[in-house]
């Protein structure tokens, strides 16, 4: 849901499987639509992206970096962004104690990949380098994303750098230039 209060406990989460199958539990809470994941190689971290929803303004709430951690909750649906309170849940009683992202990106661009470079064949400057697809979103203007981003930082996610690399999917209208209707 955009931002309802989940029914079932098991929403908004990162379930973890045992090994051995069968048995599962509830790793991380407080995850709106994490649709992007992985492994950070320099500190073995699991990263991910959460799409923000789509109820408050063009630029709020913002996509949110995760390091996802086990036993955290993330905050939503009552906080958004740097731990911002979602005006829908003023009087909300809020969980005990979140996290906030590690880094955020621009509202409504609908991340749906993050990879981290793993190579040496672009240099030592691609180094703690990942790679972020946006969708985008046409419930937003100006439109943004419809992009791929390289964002380059720390091990830590500290000193944090966006390059778009590849743009032009769509026009300014939002019409998909790349087939024909």
């Amino acid at each position: 849901t955009n931002s309802d209060l989940e029914n079932d406990n098991m929403h908004a989460t990162l379930i973890r499987l045992s090994e051995q199958g069968g048995a599962y539990d509830v790793a991380v809470r407080g995850l709106r639509n994490t649709s992007a994941l992985d492994v950070n190689p320099s500190t073995g971290q699991l990263w991910g992206i959460d799409q923000g929803a789509e109820n408050i303004s063009a630029d709020l709430p913002t996509e949110e970096l995760n390091v996802l951690t086990v036993g955290k909750h993330y905050g939503w649906p009552f906080l958004y962004s740097d731990n911002y309170r979602d005006p829908s849940y003023e009087k909300s009683i809020l969980p005990k104690k979140t996290t906030a992202p590690l880094l955020q990106f621009q509202g409504l661009t609908f991340t749906t990949d993050l990879c981290f470079y793993k190579g040496n064949a672009l240099g030592e400057e691609w180094k703690n380098s990942f790679l972020m697809t946006l969708h985008g979103s046409t419930n937003r203007t100006p439109l943004a994303g419809y992009s791929v981003v390289r964002v380059n930082c720390n091990p830590d996610g500290s000193n944090a750098k966006q390059t778009e690399l590849v743009s032009g999917f769509v026009d300014s209208t939002g019409i998909d230039e790349s087939e024909e209707y």
